[in-house]
């Protein structure tokens, strides 16, 4: 019951360009209220990049949540 893969390669090196085409996504998807992305594909590889952008997404998300709640109709 036990079976074990070895990936050889598995993280691709960055591409050139990889960082503006990020900062253009991010920009992007700033002007969208209440739309956040993450994951490694955006943030970086590994839990030491992915929790923390995960963790300032999910502020912004509680952020706009609270502010329906208090600003005056």
């Amino acid at each position: 019951g036990v079976a074990r893969t070895r990936w050889m390669n598995a993280v691709p090196f960055a591409t050139l360009g990889q960082r503006a085409r990020l900062r253009r996504v991010r920009e992007a998807v700033e002007k969208v209220d209440g739309l956040e992305l993450v994951g490694a594909w955006l943030a970086g590889t590994g839990l030491a990049s992915v929790v923390p952008d995960s963790r300032r997404a999910a502020q912004r998300i509680r952020g706009l949540r609270w502010g329906m709640f208090t600003e005056e109709s």
